[in-house]
């Protein structure tokens, strides 16, 4: 996988055990060691047993927890860790081990080291979890107000930190409800709010379900499915549009995005089905549906040569910012960076401004874009097939990329210098150009 340029992130799960099967619980017969206690034998955290990792009262679990991800990163090289219901895991301990990966050797700098086998291990590594229980979550994860760094040399989270504890970034289920709510079409215009919000992870902000979203790109996880929900073309009814829009708000929104395996091409599984036939991956539906896949292909590609739609932005007002006087059911989300470069399609190369829109309202509505003594093309382009969204499987239309021959100019739009008309139910991604450019030659 490394020689491929992918990074292993591993899943680590102190909280699914049981009794019957689990070999602490049998070799420890008097309880105390291992696990949380409730007065019984042990504490159920609502999936099986609770490793109770308490460095004071409970060394030896402490030691496990801390021994088991080290072990991992150092002898068999994984390039972090995703820890499952992070909060049934001590802050204590989890800064612990983030201690150790960056600095193991006690030196107060982070470093890079050689593991057993001779093989350089380059820190930090990869931290993220799942932040929630029921209305626990560890806060110096989300919003603590920490100024916390791992070293005032050699690799130092300072620029990273602006209110947060750096270096730990949470599943982020206020992006997961808020968008998929959205993109279902809810009215409700808590919905449209919320989702501006979790697409601008730098507002400080609280949802009411107890969490704060970050002030740094890095320490939020976006996603809006994942091995645990329905995914997001069973929870829109097969509505292609929809789904789609689903793909092109979390490709375009600032933060770390997670796209589920079989996403790319509309895959269908019903809202927490655990079975066999629920979770296999049936790869016929790649070849129907290239359109999503050439889709998802494209705004993959676009996120990684743009820094303007990189998890790394840090932006301020004047460099992303939403339209306030837009409509409900609809964002106008601004965005700018360096040019753009790298990336397979030339023509996206030396773009740096971008504005998406977004409409799922009935009706058409109006956007006002910046000009600047310049003008905008619009080269990402996604519709209900009929404009009604009647149909539970209405086809969405990509007009630009339409395959996998890359940017393309929407010449029958045109281009505008001050608004912006968008049909009912449709999204399009607008490029700012010069006042004589076109899409093809920015």
């Amino acid at each position: 996988l490394h020689n491929a340029n992918i990074a292993v992130i591993m899943d680590m799960v102190f909280t699914h055990t049981s009794n019957e099967y689990n070999m602490l619980y049998r070799a420890e017969p008097y309880y105390r060691y291992y696990f949380r206690t409730n007065g019984a034998s042990w504490q159920n955290v609502g999936t099986g047993n609770w490793i109770d990792d308490d460095k004071t009262n409970k060394p030896f679990a402490y030691k496990m927890v801390v021994d088991s991800a080290l072990y991992w990163i150092k002898e068999f090289h994984i390039d972090g860790i995703r820890f499952d219901l992070v909060v049934g895991t001590r802050e204590e301990t989890l800064k612990e081990i983030q201690k150790k990966l960056c600095n193991p050797n006690g030196s107060g700098v982070c470093q890079s080291y050689t593991d057993s086998l001779g093989n350089t291990i380059k820190p930090p590594n990869f931290l993220t979890g799942e932040n929630w229980l029921g209305a626990t979550r560890h806060s110096f994860m989300v919003q603590s107000g920490t100024n916390d760094t791992l070293g005032s040399t050699g690799i130092d989270f300072t620029a990273q930190v602006t209110g947060d504890y750096p270096g730990f970034s949470q599943w982020n289920d206020y992006f997961r409800e808020s968008v998929k709510a959205f993109v279902q079409g809810n009215s409700d215009p808590m919905y449209t709010s919320r989702t501006k919000t979790a697409m601008y992870f730098s507002k400080n902000r609280d949802d009411g379900i107890w969490q704060a979203i970050s002030k740094n790109p890095v320490d939020t996880l976006n996603y809006i499915e994942s091995h645990d929900e329905e995914t997001i073309f069973h929870a829109v009814l097969g509505n292609e549009f929809k789904a789609a829009l689903g793909m092109l708000t979390l490709l375009v929104s600032h933060g770390i995005p997670m796209i589920q395996q079989g996403q790319e091409f509309f895959r269908d599984k019903g809202k927490q089905d655990q079975s066999y036939s629920g979770n296999v991956i049936k790869w016929g539906g790649l070849s129907s549906n290239k359109k999503m896949f050439y889709l998802t292909k494209y705004l993959i590609d676009m996120r990684k040569s743009c820094a303007a739609f990189q998890y790394a932005a840090d932006p301020t007002v004047t460099n992303s910012n939403f339209d306030s006087s837009t409509v409900n059911q609809t964002y106008s989300f601004f965005t700018k960076g360096t040019a753009c470069s790298g990336s397979s399609t030339t023509q996206l190369n030396g773009r740096t401004e971008f504005r998406v829109l977004a409409n799922m309202t009935n009706t058409t509505q109006t956007f006002t874009v910046e000009t600047g003594g310049s003008r905008w093309c619009a080269f990402v382009h996604i519709a209900d097939a009929d404009g009604t969204e009647s149909s539970p499987q209405a086809n969405f239309s990509v007009i630009s990329p339409p395959s996998n021959s890359g940017l393309t100019d929407i010449a029958s739009w045109g281009y505008t210098t001050s608004t912006w008309a968008l049909n009912a139910y449709s999204a399009v991604i607008l490029s700012k150009i010069s006042a004589t450019g076109t899409c093809s030659s920015p």
